[in-house]
């Protein structure tokens, strides 16, 4: 009887551990005042496109809430994706989490929203080769290592997470399907597809190099080529519309 009671306390001993490890790794210190939530511009896209994300933080209280502006640039608010809906990584975006001074402390009133807008398809991985094999490992579980926030086709979950040191508030997985483009689309993702300049470009416009080194002219003759070879496709119109912007803001500098 004896050595039965050890045997069952040590099997109740060893589920609450393992309960309490669970709840650690799943753990949400979620703000009893806020609530958010992640919304995408579409449900359907096909690879290559530009990703609409707007999240809304909610005060469904009746007392005012205080924290620290929700911006993906400041690094309050992050995106992490899934193929699974189980794991999750961290998709990293132009200049997200750049900035690092001039955080505004916001008051959101009792039943008003804040909303906050990105854009989401170039991403920004995290070079690992000079890492150990175990750290890099770690690095590639948790943040997405392609150059295109999508590299291939199929369903996707997204979720937004807002953590400013105090307050952590975690949304509801959004699903979108991603399809492989078609006819002459299809030709010009194959070259682009695991080109990183190729992705910044087509997100914000901008040219990923030095204002006038060899680099920057090189790329830019080679989305002109990409243009002419391929008109009139989604990403030779993306092309021209960057382009015919950069041209702008040079004509203007030159003035």
């Amino acid at each position: 009887m004896k050595f039965k009671r050890t045997i069952l306390i040590t099997t109740a001993i060893m589920m609450v551990m393992l309960t309490t490890w669970q709840g650690i790794s799943n753990a949400k210190t979620e703000s009893k005042t806020l609530s958010l939530s992640l919304r995408t511009d579409r449900t359907e896209y096909l690879l290559g496109d530009v990703i609409g994300l707007r999240f809304d933080i909610s005060n469904r209280t009746d007392s005012p809430a205080v924290f620290t502006m929700p911006d993906v640039r400041f690094g309050t608010l992050k995106v992490y994706v899934s193929s699974d809906a189980i794991n999750f990584r961290e998709y990293v975006g132009p200049r997200w989490g750049s900035l690092r001074a001039g955080r505004k402390i916001i008051e959101l009133a009792s039943g008003q929203e804040f909303q906050s807008e990105a854009t989401m398809l170039h991403n920004r991985t995290v070079a690992t080769g000079h890492l150990s094999e175990m750290y890099a490992e770690r690095i590639h579980k948790e943040n997405l290592d392609t150059h295109f926030s999508m590299q291939s086709a199929g369903r996707f979950w997204l979720k937004a997470i807002y953590f400013d040191g105090k307050t952590r508030l975690e949304s509801e997985p959004v699903v979108i399907e991603i399809s492989h483009p078609t006819g002459m689309d299809a030709l010009v993702w194959e070259k682009i597809k695991t080109d990183k300049a190729y992705a910044y470009f087509l997100q914000t416009g901008d040219l990923k190099f030095v204002p006038g080194s060899v680099e920057e002219w090189e790329f830019v003759a080679s989305l002109q080529r990409l243009a002419e070879e391929f008109p009139g496709t989604k990403f030779a119109v993306k092309i021209e519309q960057g382009l015919a912007k950069r041209n702008a803001i040079l004509n203007e500098l030159q003035r």
